[in-house]
């Protein structure tokens, strides 16, 4: 039975999309019900399938067999098999948990939309997809999974029918059928040779010449599209600028899931590469860099969090390739769990600071950030907490994003001390694009419209304060954190014999 966990959270989840619609005709209050229980039961699913992995080791789901625990790959090249292991398990639990928060902020903050049941039937199909990143045991269901990810964020980056919107929809559709094709010959090359797309059956035959070198870079240049990480970035700013700001919160955790695939395939099926490693270290130097220093001369406020964004992803490749090229030691374990760690860390970090800034442009009714300036005045609650958001991000003590960032630090510097100076220097220039957003925003003079504000949404608000709490209790409380959560995720991230067994 505890292998069921991982069809019935997609399952649900795919039953409420198709299911949303017709809920509608029901009134508005019987949908936003109707939805809530359906998340219920997803959290529920999440928890006991993190149990059962984290107390009984990993779970595999083959779809269609008469056991779905038992599989052989024999006589089925092309076979739907999910799986679940501890790093996999927590972070489905943390996705649908961020999710569910993020539903609730937005029966709030999107209720004057007319085509608010769009909304949940895209945001839905996404955290599939999202999902199904994380627990797919197949290439073939790899690439479906990647397809639905792509269709459900084109839908929701179109969500507002403007011309701007309508626009980065089909720019992101045109930029991620590229994305797809480098996936599809990446799967391609390797079922071509082996006749497989099982991803234990090709870690037991992968011999790693020529043509399987050729497939991994197709793959892992689909897989980095979809993180927005260098040089795959230049999509995110425009397309974040254009989605609501629920689903932004969604989108970042599709980038950090792919990130997740990314290293799951490479760790656990491919094996460490030295060439690989040092090549994704230089991504990551340059992800951080080039996000900051675009973000200081950007004057949107929903692209400098975008590039933000983009600076955040390069800490997490950081970490974990620099365990990589330190494999098998001491130093190498802490750098991938500090990436891990700080996965975790920038999608609380960042969402945060998105759906505040919803909050902001509720209250506001404003489109860009010198509309909104001096409603600190009004407002001092939001801008405290944005202040918070800004401390978080940066990585300044005791927060959570100091946390990560420390132990990422402290273990590449055994690498290389370069590193860990240029990591710090990344930090000190998120720093400062957060104070000048934050100036403009809550200080200064109050623009016109100051007195015309709406109320605080206090759902929203709630939803918003909940993120704050956990932020803190992590930046206190670190150690605990790691030792429940992410050391086990890191060990079943790079034992391959294990994940092979």
């Amino acid at each position: 039975m505890a292998s069921n966990f991982i069809i019935l959270i997609i399952a649900f989840l795919f039953f409420g999309a198709f299911t949303i619609a017709l809920v509608h005709r029901f009134g508005a209050k019987f949908r936003n019900s109707y939805i809530l229980s359906i998340l219920a039961l997803i959290n529920i699913l999440a928890v006991l399938l993190y149990q059962e992995v984290v107390s009984k080791g990993s779970l595999i789901y083959t779809v269609g067999a008469k056991i779905p625990s038992l599989y052989s790959v024999q006589g089925f090249p092309v076979r739907i098999i999910l799986t679940a292991d501890a790093l996999s398990g927590f972070l489905v639990l943390l996705f649908v948990s961020i999710a569910s928060l993020v539903f609730l902020y937005s029966l709030q903050i999107l209720k004057e939309h007319l085509s608010l049941d769009k909304f949940y039937i895209l945001s839905f199909l996404l955290l599939a997809g999202i999902l199904g990143f994380l627990i797919t045991g197949d290439f073939f269901t790899l690439f479906v999974f990647y397809e639905i990810n792509t269709i459900a964020t084109a839908g929701l980056i179109a969500f507002f029918r403007n011309k701007e919107s309508l626009k980065s929809s089909f720019n992101y559709l045109v930029v991620f059928a590229i994305g797809s094709l480098f996936l599809l010959l990446g799967v391609g090359f390797l079922y071509g040779k082996y006749g497989a797309l099982n991803m234990v059956a090709l870690a037991n035959n992968l011999d790693f010449l020529l043509l399987d070198r050729i497939a991994l870079v197709f793959i892992a240049a689909a897989l980095l599209l979809k993180a927005g990480a260098f040089p795959f970035y230049f999509w995110k700013p425009q397309t974040y600028k254009a989605m609501p700001i629920s689903a932004i919160v969604l989108a970042l955790m599709s980038s950090l899931a792919a990130l997740y695939v990314l290293f799951k395939i490479v760790f656990n099926i491919f094996g460490y590469n030295i060439v690989l490693g040092w090549t994704l270290i230089l991504f990551s130097i340059l992800s951080i860099f080039v996000g900051v220093f675009f973000a200081l001369k950007e004057k949107s406020i929903k692209r400098i969090l975008a590039y933000l964004a983009i600076s955040e992803v390069g800490y997490v490749i950081l970490g974990i390739s620099a365990g990589m090229m330190m494999a098998n030691s001491e130093f190498g374990f802490m750098a991938i769990k500090g990436g891990l760690f700080h996965m975790v860390n920038d999608v609380l970090d960042i969402s945060f600071l998105f759906l505040l800034v919803g909050i902001i442009f509720y209250i506001s009714k404003a489109k860009n950030i010198f509309e909104i300036r001096g409603i600190g005045h009004k407002y001092p609650f939001l801008s405290g907490l944005f202040f918070f958001g800004v401390l978080a991000v940066a990585g300044m003590p005791p927060l959570n994003g100091f946390a990560s960032k420390i132990i990422i630090y402290e273990s590449i510097f055994h690498l290389s001390p370069a590193l860990t100076i240029l990591g710090i220097m990344g930090s000190i220039l998120t720093l400062a694009v957060l104070i000048k957003i934050f100036a403009m925003i809550f200080l200064g003079t109050p623009s016109e419209n100051f007195r015309n504000y709406k109320k605080i949404p206090k759902l929203a608000v709630s939803t918003i304060i909940i993120f704050a709490i956990i932020m803190l209790l992590i930046g206190f409380f670190p150690k605990e954190f790691t030792n429940s959560f992410i050391d086990k995720g890191a060990s079943s991230l790079i034992n391959r014999q294990d994940y092979i067994h």
